[in-house]
């Protein structure tokens, strides 16, 4: 497979703006899409480890509930908008299922996608859920057959996220509702793991590989607010609305330190607390939320 060095959303030709020793990140002039260069084939993510904090959301899923429940009820709100009336959900990307599982509590008939094998086991022995354990990209259901489809926490990953949401499409009703959150390029924190590569001549990159990174499973993709509506636009959706969010304080600093120790533990709590802060101080959140209407 070769290497990706055209925008996914214009097919414009991307410059190079990281190099990460190993590989390369490009960005599009145009779209500000930015991506991981080289690739893997996405079938390893059906047995690979993917989610190596398994632990980390099964520790707290009452508290990813809680966020989950409430990420349900604006959704509703926008289905609402968007006069959509039927009850049909599916989740691409669905983890451990707790959007869905508390759409089902809301009386929806839910539906999730999950390419890992382990993952979707887990969700299914823990309760009832429809849960299909494949790729995006190997999904055939029936077309125009969903009211609300989802996706959070996926696009980021993907070789083609443009193929995601031309599925999305595909299964959406005429005048359904597409929502969708991924890392905000134009965060922040992701600037701030820009500048730490580039001062420090790429010496210092952790922060900076774990917005991108070329192993299957972690981020290779960046959106802005401007490529996530120029790629909505182009397959046949209408912005609703744009939303930037922070996870909760405490999934974020125990996610960034939970293995750490000594020193380092004390130093990696006090400068992401930091940035959070001013994240949310100065409306550049770390995350972004989309809600689309298909025309």
């Amino acid at each position: 497979m070769d290497n990706v060095t055209n925008c996914n959303i214009c097919g414009k030709e991307g410059r190079v703006i990281f190099d990460m020793g190993g590989y390369r990140v490009r960005k599009c002039s145009e779209c500000r899409f930015s991506w991981v260069e080289e690739v893997f084939d996405e079938q390893t993510l059906a047995g690979k480890d993917y989610y190596w904090a398994s632990e980390f959301f099964i520790k707290n899923e009452r508290l990813l509930r809680d966020v989950s429940r409430n990420e349900a009820l604006i959704i509703q709100k926008y289905a609402g908008r968007a006069g959509v009336a039927g009850r049909k959900w599916l989740d691409i990307g669905s983890g451990f299922a707790y959007l869905i599982s508390e759409a089902k509590k809301m009386g929806y008939e839910v539906t999730g996608i999950e390419v890992n094998k382990q993952t979707a086991d887990y969700v299914q022995k823990r309760e009832q859920l429809n849960i299909l354990n494949k790729l995006v990209s190997e999904t055939d259901l029936e077309k125009e057959s969903f009211d609300i489809i989802t996706m959070f926490d996926v696009l980021e990953h993907l070789i083609d996220p443009s193929d995601a949401v031309v599925k999305s499409a595909k299964y959406l009703k005429k005048g359904g509702l597409l929502a969708i959150e991924v890392p905000d390029d134009d965060s922040l924190i992701r600037k701030t793991a820009a500048l730490i590569h580039c001062v420090t001549f790429g010496a210092w990159s952790e922060f900076l590989r774990q917005s991108f990174h070329q192993h299957p499973g972690g981020h290779r993709n960046g959106f802005t607010r401007r490529s996530l509506e120029r790629m909505l636009e182009k397959e046949g959706f209408e912005v609703l609305g744009v939303k930037k969010t922070m996870i909760p304080y405490s999934l974020f600093i125990s996610e960034t330190v939970r293995k750490l120790r000594g020193l380092k533990k004390i130093i990696y709590f006090i400068f992401p607390s930091l940035l959070y802060f001013l994240s949310v101080i100065f409306l550049m959140q770390n995350r972004i939320k989309v809600y689309a209407k298909k025309v």
